[in-house]
């Protein structure tokens, strides 16, 4: 049920990117970064899926958790790394999202556990 509740939330917000894309303004779709950051947050990602087991859904909130933190120290990086104001505006709101949803994660898991 956690897996779930985890896809339908991904999903949604996939969806919520393509309106984002659409709607947003030309200047801030065509902003560029000459460098990413030098973390390798793929490889980090792929390092937090080789131990998942998917034994309990303890782990899976674990999991969840930790994938949201590298996406919250991805969107850090990148507000870092640039100097537009529109642009840090837009990674602020990423990394505001990340840690809100992070927390309605663990709150509505530990409410699916109790069902």
């Amino acid at each position: 049920m956690l897996l779930e509740y985890l896809a339908d939330y991904e999903h949604a917000l996939a969806d919520a990117s393509t309106r984002y894309k659409e709607n947003a303004q030309l200047s801030l779709l065509n902003t560029w970064f000459n460098q990413m950051p030098e973390i390798n947050y793929k490889e980090k990602l792929n390092e937090i899926l080789k131990s998942f087991s998917g034994s309990d859904t303890s782990e899976e909130v674990t999991i969840a958790i930790q994938c949201h933190d590298v996406l919250i120290d991805l969107y850090k990086n990148l507000q870092l790394a640039n100097d537009t104001p529109s642009s840090k505006d837009l990674f602020q709101e990423l990394i505001n999202m990340e840690e809100h949803e992070k927390l309605r994660m663990v709150r509505d898991a530990g409410l699916l556990e109790d069902t």
